[in-house]
């Protein structure tokens, strides 16, 4: 697989690069000013389009090393390896399952089923697409988890211990959950009557989550689809991700800037899982 910076030019990947990082910096500007009173003004609840972007935005993460470890044991010559990869597939494709039908109670059937179920039909599928395919798939669901799992180690320590305050609290009952703004920390809160999650507001996790959809143009470039499929897939995952970011804020569960600086740090993670993959694949993927 080609490094993604051979197939457009490197100056015009640049400019683009510092525009999306200017956009970016003057959102996050903008809203730290403005993010209680935006939030005010927008805020829904609980509706149908928060409702779908929830589940969209919860499961991506955990998703994408289902495919990518079903992948690798397609590619793995020994078949201890091919045991283990298939076993870790079967373990993140349960934990996906659960994460998105959470608010079901029968979320650890769906999960028991979806261990051997998705890892064998994927399996199936590989088994039938030429090695060099998979190798190129294989390389872009490398770079979309590493990601993840980067962005991980910055967005749930912070979740856990800044301590922000969700909208929806400061809204109902100001009180006991004061509204803070995002870089004034308030600590950790484990608090036992089940309340410590409505501290967990700074960054979006979901946001976090939904980057994952970015596994999708990478596909469509790693199979060498044309540039309008790749493009179409690019502008169909930004919306996406929008959609989910948006959603959170709607539903009073974060603030803009919550969401914001959690796709900042995915950003920056998937400059750097391209750096890294790039590195780590041999000529022949080249």
């Amino acid at each position: 697989m080609q490094p993604l910076t051979k197939r457009y030019k490197r100056r015009t990947l640049q400019l683009i690069r510092i525009a999306y990082a200017a956009v970016l910096a003057a959102a996050i500007a903008v809203f730290t000013r403005f993010d209680l009173e935006f939030s005010d003004a927008v805020y829904t609840g609980e509706t149908a389009f928060t409702k779908i972007f929830d589940v969209a935005g919860n499961f991506p993460a955990l998703l994408i090393y289902t495919f990518l470890f079903a992948a690798a044991a397609r590619l793995a010559k020994k078949k201890r390896f091919k045991g283990v990869f298939l076993a870790l597939s079967g373990v993140f494709a349960a934990l996906a399952v659960l994460k998105a039908a959470s608010f079901s109670p029968n979320k650890w059937i769906y999960a028991v089923a979806a261990a051997p179920a998705l890892p064998a039909a994927l399996c199936f599928a590989f088994k039938h697409v030429k090695e060099e395919t998979v190798r190129r798939l294989c390389c872009a669901f490398l770079i979309t988890g590493i990601m993840v799992a980067v962005s991980a180690l910055f967005v749930y320590p912070l979740k856990y211990f800044w301590g922000r305050a969700r909208f929806y609290a400061v809204r109902a009952v100001p009180d006991r959950f004061p509204y803070s703004p995002w870089f004034r920390p308030q600590g950790p809160h484990f608090d036992w009557d089940g309340s410590s999650d409505t501290w967990l507001s700074f960054p979006s996790g979901h946001t976090m989550s939904a980057c994952a959809f970015v596994a999708i143009p990478l596909c469509a470039y790693a199979l060498n689809a044309k540039k309008r499929v790749t493009a179409l897939c690019a502008v169909t995952t930004a919306l996406v991700i929008l959609c989910v970011l948006f959603s959170r804020v709607l539903s009073g569960m974060h603030y803009m800037t919550d969401t914001l600086f959690s796709l900042s740090i995915c950003s920056a993670a998937f400059a750097f899982s391209i750096w890294v993959t790039n590195r780590m694949i041999s000529p022949r993927d080249k």
